[in-house]
């Protein structure tokens, strides 16, 4: 009898190995589980801060008029969005807010959702000219107050280009259009809008609660996907078997997608079809893990940015204190063309390293986006008092 339990205990210990070795395994490169992590291009850096510009978890920039657009939160409330495994079932208390940033001016204020009045729980946000309506902008955001998610399609009035803007002649207001619901929207987080109608969502985890959300995550399974909704509104999977997927971005054609799974500590390449399907052609292997991704409309680079401490991490946002002296961290990668030899092997794209934070500034870096025109670099987080601005080098 003994024997019988000690050989199913062996057994048992052994599965258990097997299942977890994925995660371990990742957590050894990315996480920084045994040395400490230095500060890195923060020289001129400056946290801006205003009155509920705070746990801003993602951004998206409209180049042309310079302005941004932050997904925001109360810091509590947003730790609790954020923690690994948290059950989608936890009350919501307090509801999100978007914010408009000046790039020109680094002033910022809260908009008001015009035609909405139902529970706005965000993370992942995009925007895009709108081909019906010029001079409006379309504002697409991911909403998790349900389950499944959803995603909330906004438009906000731009400046008229011919006249002097300045913060007092900006629209304070986005205009709610559309609210879209399919059950492919399992769990929804990063966000891309393709045009008026069209956008592609990821889906970090396949179960959107419990226990088998948690085996999902820990063992890493291949569960996760990336929905596409093309411009008839028909919804279909465009991609699947990835382990969280996360923010993701594509290039300035729109030939490429880039999508971060978090907890595997990559980026992958995707080719996309007529279709919109997407086709991996290419893994770029990170050392920290990926969260939120953004493209540099210029030079054509990708930002990624993500946490480099996770157990620091995972300890932070279960009890989220400024005074804490547990910080995780945070880095800001840029994805560029390899032009190393081992192009010719297949590795079309490097990154090199733009930005650390050791959490000195900000605990946590959830995204980065940079403005070209001014070079400057703005990073935000899922729990944090502000937004940092870097000046980056010429």
């Amino acid at each position: 009898m003994l024997s019988t339990l000690s050989l199913f205990a062996t057994f048992t210990v052994v599965l258990v190995a097997i299942a977890l070795y994925p995660l371990g395994s990742s957590l050894y490169r990315v996480g920084h589980l045994f040395h400490d992590v230095s500060d890195y291009g923060m020289e001129n850096c400056q946290l801006v801060q205003a009155t509920g510009l705070n746990s801003c978890e993602d951004m998206a920039i409209h180049y042309p008029s310079s302005l941004a657009f932050l997904s925001c939160r109360n810091m509590l409330q947003r730790s609790q969005q954020a923690a690994v495994g948290q059950d989608a079932n936890t009350p919501v208390v307090e509801t999100s807010t978007i914010y408009l940033y000046n790039l020109k001016t680094d002033t910022s204020h809260p908009l008001t959702l015009v035609g909405f009045d139902s529970e706005l729980n965000t993370l992942g946000i995009s925007v895009v000219d709108s081909s019906e309506k010029p001079g409006k902008l379309v504002v697409m955001l991911v909403n998790r107050s349900t389950k499944p998610g959803r995603v909330e399609i906004f438009e906000y009035q731009l400046p008229d280009p011919t006249q002097a803007s300045t913060d007092q002649t900006l629209s304070n207001t986005l205009e709610h259009r559309e609210t879209v619901h399919h059950s492919l929207l399992t769990h929804p987080n990063g966000l891309y809008a393709v045009s008026d109608q069209a956008f592609y969502v990821s889906n970090d985890c396949h179960y959107h609660s419990g226990l088998m959300q948690k085996l999902e995550m820990f063992t890493q399974r291949p569960w996760s996907n990336v929905v596409f909704r093309n411009e008839d509104g028909i919804i279909r999977q465009a991609a699947r078997g990835l382990v969280f997927a996360n923010g993701i971005v594509f290039n300035h054609d729109h030939s490429l997608a880039f999508i971060a799974s978090s907890t595997t500590g990559t980026v992958g390449v995707y080719r996309v079809t007529p279709a919109g399907t997407l086709h991996l052609s290419e893994t770029i292997s990170l050392d920290f893990m990926p969260d939120n991704l953004t493209l540099d409309p210029v030079h054509g680079h990708i930002y990624v940015t993500g946490v480099v401490k996770f157990l620091e991490a995972t300890k932070f946002l279960k009890a989220p204190s400024l005074d804490t002296t547990t910080k995780a961290g945070f880095k800001v990668a840029r994805i560029v063309n390899n032009t190393a030899s081992n192009r010719f092997l297949g590795v079309n794209f490097a990154y090199e390293t733009v930005l650390v934070d050791s959490g000195k500034v900000l605990p946590l870096g959830s995204v980065a986006a940079v403005d070209p025109r001014s070079n400057k670099l703005y990073a935000s987080s899922v729990v944090s008092p502000g937004v940092l601005v870097c000046q980056l080098p010429s």
